[in-house]
């Protein structure tokens, strides 16, 4: 799958990262023809070894042909889910608009520029999708009340008993299972004040697996406009040239390149891409055709919190937090550490993509040139293809720290409990 070639009317349109996949999304309804390559193709469809896939956009005729659609999903069809009837969450949001158009014909401009009668045409695709996509529900466990201001008398394991808390000083544990005010950190209460309280309190239901659910739909607005004009100059000469622009924008907390997805932090990954091509085909004689093209492919993620209110969430100002760093100049927003906490039954982490805020690229320039000259029984081809490719992924690192408090016997310090750690 990383080694296949895709165009849209000849300008590659691969993603270059690592994945190598096809990064130009082109609405089903611009689409005239899907031609496929497996194998023993000719050099011009060269670039990877497996197959070369060009798509073919619509292009206007002497006619105006046009279509609008509108395509719905929403959850007032759907069943809740079991698990969410089970825990009493309510039905998510699961909602899918597509609408578009589509209009070709020809340009009617001949009373301005002459000679362009049944020779100018165009073409225009419009497609807009807005999804509310439901994710699935998370169950973690994250800190308690409690258990924040030093009071573990009621921190239970899973067979129900009381998990000792001690001290490291003395190896025992601390009376009545409370940790002293004089004895805590104020970094560490300021991470575990990161985390949301628990809202699933009915130990029956949880087990004791987890004490904090959470479940969102993402809302992910997408929309392209694709713009095609052809002219037959002359019986010998044609012309074309194509322009498409798409927009993607996932919103919430289990998006591409996020931080942890149990609603630490909402954020975006917006995606856009825009191309170019333009073609100029001569016929010098019926066994003599050249072909010239010329195209730019552009793509540009991003990934920056949803809100100042959603990056408050996450920044050490908001809890007090004051410990140094190693490399505070890459923590240019001034986020918490990322930390885990093993020994807690699916205890919630504060993590992180590398890249946060996420930023990459890709440009692309394609320039081709190729004659086709038929003698006889045999075809022959000369031609000439030029790419200059430019990737960006984007910086990526620890870059806000990375602590462990998870429960290790041994370590002298270990209290015998992530959290009280």
């Amino acid at each position: 799958s990383q080694w296949n070639t895709m165009s849209v009317d000849g300008l590659a349109g691969n993603n270059p990262a690592a994945t190598n996949t096809f990064g130009s999304t082109i609405s089903l309804d611009a689409i005239a023809e899907v031609k496929v390559q497996a194998g023993n193709y000719q050099a011009e469809y060269g670039r990877n070894g497996g197959s070369y896939i060009n798509l073919v956009t619509k292009s206007g005729s002497k006619e105006f042909h046009g279509s609008a659609y509108w395509y719905v999903r929403n959850e007032d069809f759907n069943a809740n889910d079991f698990f969410n009837n089970l825990t009493g969450q309510p039905r998510p949001l699961y909602r899918y608009n597509t609408e578009g158009f589509t209009l070709g014909g020809p340009l009617p401009v001949s009373r301005f520029i002459p000679r362009t009668k049944d020779r100018l045409f165009f073409f225009y695709s419009f497609e807009d999708l807005q999804t509310k996509s439901p994710q699935a529900l998370r169950q973690v466990t994250v800190p308690t009340a409690l258990e924040r201001a030093g009071n573990f008398s009621q921190t239970l394991d899973l067979n129900g008993a009381v998990i000792p808390i001690k001290d490291p000083l003395t190896g025992t544990p601390f009376p009545g299972n409370i940790i002293p005010a004089n004895r805590m950190s104020p970094n560490g209460v300021g991470m575990l004040n990161v985390f949301p309280l628990p809202n699933a309190l009915n130990r029956n239901l949880t087990k004791g697996n987890y004490n904090y659910q959470f479940q969102e739909s993402l809302n992910v607005p997408k929309n392209q406009n694709l713009f095609r004009t052809d002219y037959r100059a002359t019986d010998k000469d044609m012309f074309f040239f194509r322009g498409a622009i798409w927009n993607s924008d996932t919103q919430g907390s289990a998006v591409p390149a996020g931080a942890s997805n149990w609603g630490l932090l909402k954020q975006h990954y917006a995606y856009s891409d825009e191309s170019a091509v333009f073609n100029y085909t001569h016929i010098f004689s019926p066994s003599i055709v050249n072909e010239f093209q010329a195209g730019a492919h552009y793509d540009l993620e991003n990934g920056p919190p949803l809100s100042s209110t959603e990056l408050a969430k996450v920044q050490r100002s908001t809890y007090g937090i004051t410990m140094g760093q190693f490399s505070p100049q890459w923590n240019t927003l001034n986020v918490v550490p990322q930390a885990t906490f093993g020994g807690v039954p699916n205890a919630a982490a504060i993590t992180f993509d590398g890249r946060w805020p996420l930023r990459g690229s890709d440009t692309n320039f394609d320039f081709s040139d190729g004659l086709t000259w038929v003698r006889g029984a045999h075809t022959l081809k000369f031609g000439i293809y030029l790419q200059r490719l430019r990737n960006e992924e984007g910086r990526q690192g620890t870059f806000s720290g990375n602590f462990d408090f998870s429960r290790n016997i041994t370590n002298p310090n270990d209290t015998n409990y992530a959290y009280s750690n």
